[in-house]
This record gives structure tokens, sequence and C-alpha cells, in this order.
């Protein structure tokens, strides 16, 4: 698993490689576009300075209708220029950087098994939209592209999930444990986030929802390469130091357990 890992690594890095060249070439002749651009821009600057003194002058000694012809044809000149002055200082503030509309730049990963806090009797009084909600209310968070859940799916307990899962446009990721001494689903979870960390510029955002500590070293890994960590948990479940290290904390209202009712006595 980790040469698979490994080679998966090597490619994406190759990958990245030509992005950034691509990125550079294209960020390059947006620099010169924008250039010549300016240059026009001043250019007509000047032409309309030299044709309001111009206008001014024919003016002042508008007596015939020769003057007035000049004056009609170079007052449409001017506006044609005004124009076109608009339209070239338009194009330059947005390609030097205007306000920027909402990306999907927000990827969120479920460790379901932490949610239900085990296996041996889950707890799934807990509500992923609600989670979902949440999120979407910080300024972080644009739009989400990218909500992966962990869990072994073939456990029938988890169906209560399904109808949610669908609804909320989740990929449920099928992850059989092959052993009982590490959890698969973590590890599977920390591929795939470096993965699309290093694939996906666009996503700026990642968001862990687990409390398990182990995901702090993923946090730092995160924050290496630019990216903004969200951690989601119950507030009493969190790992502290997975917490610190989180850019923004959104905490899970503790799960209601039913305890069973004793029997009456007759």
């Amino acid at each position: 698993m980790l040469t698979a890992y490994q080679q998966r690594q090597q490619i994406f890095s190759r990958n990245m490689a030509e992005l950034r060249e691509q990125t550079v070439q294209t960020q390059s002749q947006i620099n010169i576009l924008t250039e010549k651009l300016q240059q026009e821009s001043e250019q007509a600057k000047l032409q309309i300075n030299d044709l309001t003194t111009v206008i001014t002058q024919l003016e002042q000694k508008k007596g015939n209708s020769e003057s007035k012809t000049e004056i009609t044809s170079l007052i449409a000149e001017f506006k044609d220029l005004k124009q076109r002055q608009v339209c070239v200082e338009q194009f330059t503030t947005t390609a030097n950087g205007s306000p920027k509309t909402e990306q999907f730049n927000t990827a969120i990963f479920y460790d379901i098994e932490n949610l239900t806090m085990g296996r041996n009797n889950p707890n799934l009084n807990f509500s992923l939209k609600e989670i979902q909600t949440n999120l979407e209310k910080t300024t972080l968070v644009n739009k989400i592209a990218i909500q992966c859940a962990y869990a072994d799916w073939s456990d029938s307990r988890l169906r209560l999930l399904k109808n949610e899962i669908q609804e909320l446009g989740i990929e449920a990721i099928q992850i059989f444990d092959y052993s009982h001494k590490r959890n698969a689903a973590d590890m599977q979870l920390a591929i795939d986030v470096m993965e699309l960390a290093q694939s996906r510029p666009t996503l700026q955002v990642f968001v862990i929802v687990s409390g398990d500590g182990a995901f702090a070293a993923l946090a730092k890994k995160l924050h290496e390469y630019g990216k903004t960590v969200i951690g989601c948990a119950y507030e009493g479940q969190i790992n502290r130091i997975l917490k610190s290290v989180c850019d923004r904390f959104i905490p899970i209202p503790a799960p209601h357990i039913q305890i069973p009712t004793p029997p009456r006595l007759v």
C-alpha cells in the first residue's frame, strides 16, 4: 500500500509541476496583454485631451456651417474614444484581479466511525445536514466541491444514514479494516486529502469531521501547502492538539444517548 501511495504521489507531483508551468505561461501572457491595454488607454487619454482642446477652439469661433460640421464629427470621435477608454480600463481591472466570484473551494471529509463513537454500539444521533449547514455559515467556505464519508458501509446499522448522505451529495467511501491495530478509514482519508491538496489548486479549505488526534499531522501538512483547515467534532471528544492546529473549530452538539428505562417493579 505504501509503494502504491508513493507512485501516486510521484504522478501528482509531475502533474502539479506541469500545472504550475502552464499557470506561469498564462500569467505572462496576461501581463503582456495588460501592458498593451494600459498603453492604449494612455494613448486614448492623450487623444481625448487633444480633441477636447480642438473642440473648445472651434466652439469659440463657430459661425459657419463648416465649423459646425467639424465640431459634430469631432464630438462623435470624442465619444468613441471615451467609450474605448472605459472598456480598456474595465478589462485591465479584471485582468489585474477584480473581485472574484465564489468558487467551489471546500472539501469535507467525514470520519463516520468517530461520529458514531465506535463500532460496538454506534451512536447515530447526529445530523450530517446540520454539520453541513454550520460549515456553510462560516466566511471561509464559499461553495462545497467535494464531500466524502469513510466507513464500513456493509454494516447494516449505518443504513439509517443512507438517505441523508444521498440527499447531501456525499460520496460514501467503502472501507474494510485490514487490521484491528490501525484504522484503515483514517489512512484512506489522509491519502485522499493529500492527493486533492496537490491536484486541485481551487480547493483551499479542507474540513475534517473527526476528533481523532491522528489528523493533527495531516492538518499541519495541509498548512505547508497553504490550505485552511477546519476541525469539526464533538466538543468533549476532540483531541486538544488537533483543535489547536485547526484554523477554525466548529463543535457538534453532544449526542443524546438514550438510556434504557429500568423495568417497573410491580
